[in-house]
């Protein structure tokens, strides 16, 4: 058995495309979600080093409303706020991970400020024990 590089996956609320084949199901995955101003999430070396972004801007025509390109490693907080201050100001009203790992965490993260409002430190919660126990192991300089 072999993996394919292909796939869709759907359900109500959910619809996956991955592959070769997935670029062209993103127009109409946008107007049937009502979007009319589409918003990119992705990593610098996806920007630089690809045609990706290009296309799906192109995919998407009139729909498309710009892109962030910071989405760094690990989706750090900095460039998750800088997303979500890009996003904002192009009036958003979809965000479309284009990438990997940190550009779908990213658009994730971006995704939940837009919706709840608020910053990152308003929507976190914290233990304070956890924080106790972390602040007891830290280096002593």
């Amino acid at each position: 058995m072999t993996l394919a590089d292909t796939f869709r996956y759907r359900d109500p609320g959910v619809r996956v495309f991955s592959g070769t084949d997935a670029l062209p199901h993103l127009n109409g995955e946008a107007r049937r979600l009502g979007a009319q101003r589409a918003f990119a999430v992705c990593s610098p070396t996806v920007a630089r080093e690809t045609s990706l972004l290009d296309d799906v801007a192109r995919t998407l025509g009139d729909m498309y409303a710009g892109a962030f390109t910071g989405a760094g490693r690990e989706s750090p907080i900095p460039s998750v706020v800088a997303g979500v201050e890009a996003a904002a100001t192009a009036d958003a009203d979809l965000i479309v991970a284009v990438g990997g790992g940190s550009a779908v965490v990213s658009a994730r993260a971006i995704t939940i400020l837009l919706a709840e409002g608020g910053t990152v430190y308003d929507l976190c919660t914290f233990a304070s024990w956890y924080l106790a126990a972390s602040a007891s192991t830290w280096p002593r300089t």
